[in-house]
């Protein structure tokens, strides 16, 4: 490598610390190719001086992600350096403790360490009505599995797809893996079927001094009535669910995945909205 020219790859695993859109910034002189959960998001392999490359990816928080970076040396002056940062992030170097070293034998042809399951644990669906849930995970899983799932659901095992229209109501605690070459990973769903009379209702509080349940007014005013939107995918609920209804019982909601739209009904009060269905 006398000669100045010369290319290095770098292979492991990164787990983000936020569920957000992750901003990946290579300072290289020259070209690179930087890979993240198998998507080359910064691909400038050519001769460059030293300057920033940014790549974009969205990545759910304490899952381990496969990780390449490609660098190219042509000569002259030479560096490459590699930091990430996103909305609740400074800009810094990937701290060792976010970095895992795996399969030393990775050729790059095929995904480097275990599929991670992304997809949310809990879906509420309705019986009588259609469900489609999508289990997703990171490092390019090739297989799925699914059982225990509710009667009148189908689970395709090469794209993750649960989907159908349940015939019976009940909480299903559905296991799931995903497998790629280097190897196996498990986690459980949580999916609750509705009878399609029962409501699931959700307040949505906005204007209020903090993020706390305590931090809701008991008094408030009138506010004009707003055009009512549709809702679908992801929502957030409180931990609780009883009688077929959201009831507020913690400061600390979690995800969950609702299958079909919602009509939310204009604010009556406050900045109060419910969503019910």
């Amino acid at each position: 490598m006398s000669n100045g020219l010369y290319s290095v790859r770098w292979t492991g695993q990164v787990q983000p610390q936020y569920s957000e859109t992750y901003f990946f910034v290579v300072n290289s002189d020259d070209g690179c190719k930087l890979w993240v959960n198998d998507q080359l998001i910064i691909d400038n392999w050519a001769p460059k001086g030293a300057s920033d490359l940014t790549g974009i990816i969205a990545l759910q928080a304490d899952a381990h992600y496969d990780i390449k970076l490609e660098y190219l040396q042509n000569g002259g002056g030479g560096q490459a350096h590699l930091s990430w940062y996103c909305a609740d992030q400074s800009k810094q170097a990937i701290p060792s403790s976010r970095l895992y070293a795996t399969n030393s034998s990775y050729s790059g042809a095929t995904s480097n360490g275990l599929p991670t399951i992304t997809s949310l644990l809990t879906a509420v669906g309705f019986a009588g009505q259609p469900f489609s849930f999508n289990v997703t995970a990171a490092n390019t899983p090739q297989r799925f599995t699914a059982t225990n799932l509710p009667p009148g659901l189908v689970f395709n095992i090469t794209n993750g797809l649960i989907s159908g229209t349940p015939t019976l109501a009940g909480d299903y605690q559905v296991p799931l893996t995903a497998s790629n070459a280097a190897g196996i990973s498990a986690s459980v769903v949580d999916i609750v079927i509705y009878n399609t009379g029962n409501v699931v209702s959700l307040e949505v509080w906005t204007n209020v001094p903090g993020t706390n349940i305590s931090d809701i007014p008991s008094v408030h005013s009138p506010i004009s009535p707003a055009r009512s939107p549709a809702w679908t995918a992801s929502l957030i609920l409180p931990t609780t669910m009883a009688n077929g209804s959201a009831a507020i019982s913690s400061p600390r909601p979690r995800p969950i995945f609702i299958s079909g739209s919602m009509a939310m009904t204009p604010p009556s009060c406050g900045s109060r909205t419910t969503a019910s269905r």
